[in-house]
């Protein structure tokens, strides 16, 4: 009976761990995927003049997407560096926790290992957020800069 209950807890950890991981690959695969397609699509026909505006907004958007996509691509890279680790400290804090009778240094050793997966579970949400959010905030400064490039482009239309 406990033998199946540890290889159930085992399949259990190494599912949530392999789903949390391909999650966070998913939102990195994204990120570069759109700096990919800003750095290839971007219009090399810019001239810069320190006077026009336009040009330098331009330029320093696209380039500002691309930074917040960088940076959601490494928050990913450290999240998953942290689902390894909890991983670990989880399967560790379980068989900790199966053990009957506890000494006084294991049940110390359980409670430092509870205290240490807290710690790497508030950390891998405050870098889910960060990685989601980095990716969100470049997609709208991306989406910005086209609307500012659209709204420029129809006034020197009407100007000219």
């Amino acid at each position: 009976m406990k033998n199946e209950e540890t290889e159930r807890m085992d399949t259990l950890l190494y599912s949530t761990k392999t789903h949390q991981i391909q999650f966070v690959y998913y939102v990195m695969a994204l990120s570069a995927a759109a700096i990919a397609y800003v750095m290839t699509s971007l219009d090399k026909g810019i001239i810069l003049s320190q006077r026009d505006a336009i040009n330098i907004l331009c330029f320093v958007l696209p380039y500002l997407a691309v930074f917040s996509w960088s940076m959601s691509f490494y928050f990913g890279y450290k999240q998953i560096q942290n689902i390894e680790v909890g991983g670990i400290l989880n399967h560790d804090y379980l068989n900790l926790g199966r053990k009957e009778n506890k000494t006084d240094q294991q049940f110390a050793l359980y409670q430092q290992k509870g205290v240490e997966m807290s710690a790497i579970s508030r950390k891998n949400v405050a870098l889910r957020k960060g990685q989601l959010i980095l990716l969100l905030v470049g997609f709208i400064i991306y989406f910005g800069f086209h609307v500012v490039k659209q709204y420029f482009q129809y006034l020197h239309e009407t100007l000219v």
